[in-house]
């Protein structure tokens, strides 16, 4: 009765680790463990390759992900200085001490609005407000003048 209790934990355990790798990676024969020794035998190799990929160690777990690093402000009250993340004066201090309040800044540009006129008399106004780098938020109004009351 514990024979058969130790084969099923053994079967779930070896499925589990199974699943762990890659689904290529399996043994095709119930004798594998019992011919480990074959597994560096030359005339051998390609059948254990074959049939006993996992018991022989010839497939390896997937490589585990990666995270991205962990950026933390080494001091508590960065908030308070953010200002100062640009500040070519305090720019070292600031990534050295507040690298994750500095690291959520992005820099805006700004363009201005430039009126230029028209020999038809009518004004083409540019302007975009703040912009991330890109010019499709940029709008051209056309102001056409009004027309000069006429006096009968």
């Amino acid at each position: 009765m514990n024979y058969i209790i130790y084969i099923t934990y053994i079967g779930f355990l070896f499925s589990a680790i199974q699943g762990l790798i890659s689904k290529d990676c399996k043994d095709n024969s119930p004798l594998c463990s019992r011919i480990l020794k074959h597994c560096k035998t030359p005339i051998y190799l390609r059948l254990m390759q074959k049939h006993c990929a996992l018991s022989c160690k010839f497939c390896s777990l997937p490589p585990n992900p990666t995270r991205p690093p962990l950026v933390r402000d080494r001091i508590h009250n960065c908030h308070t200085m953010i200002d100062q993340c640009n500040s070519e004066e305090f720019k070292a201090y600031m990534e050295r001490n507040c690298k994750r309040t500095c690291s959520t800044l992005t820099t805006k540009s700004t363009t201005t609005t430039t009126i230029s006129p028209d020999t038809t008399g009518v004004e083409n106004i540019e302007s975009s407000g703040i912009i991330d780098g890109d010019d499709e938020n940029l709008t051209t109004t056309t102001i056409e003048p009004e027309p000069e009351p006429v006096n009968e």
